[in-house]
């Protein structure tokens, strides 16, 4: 293996490593947050979906954004930015299961809220078309 292959693939592990530590602090997180509301009376999902299950739907994309192709951090941001990974509910109204969920940029999430993926696309058409207009 060239010097080029072997810098390559520990780029590699550690991006994956990366990955895994991310998304095993946001499971914690979603966990922590869905029983601090049902501790409260107010509506909680179950999160039953795994680490396991997360890295093997990051696998089957590239260990890229499910929606986008994106590779994950790479914005101007340092930490937090609208490129980390984030476990996104495909149906907002169902759990945190293993057919209900992917991993997208953050900027997805956030941008969709309790939208449709439709309604996202249709906002990103709106965006684009207005950037193609201003090029002039």
């Amino acid at each position: 293996m060239t010097h080029q292959a072997t810098a390559a693939a520990a780029r590699h592990a550690a991006y994956i490593k990366r990955l895994r530590t991310s998304m095993r602090r946001a499971l914690q997180a979603t966990k922590a947050r869905e029983t601090k509301r049902a501790a409260k009376g107010r509506p909680a999902v179950a999160v039953t979906v795994t680490l396991d299950q997360i890295m093997a739907k990051l696998e089957a994309n590239a260990y890229a954004c499910a929606l986008t192709g994106l590779e994950f951090w790479n914005d101007d941001a340092d930490q937090f930015g609208p490129t980390m990974p984030s476990i996104d509910l495909i149906s907002c109204d169902g759990s945190y299961d293993d057919a209900n969920t992917r991993v997208v940029v953050y900027g997805i999430t956030a941008c969709r809220g309790r939208g449709s993926d439709d309604d996202l696309y249709h906002i990103a058409e709106a965006l684009l078309a207005r950037k193609r207009s201003r090029r002039g």
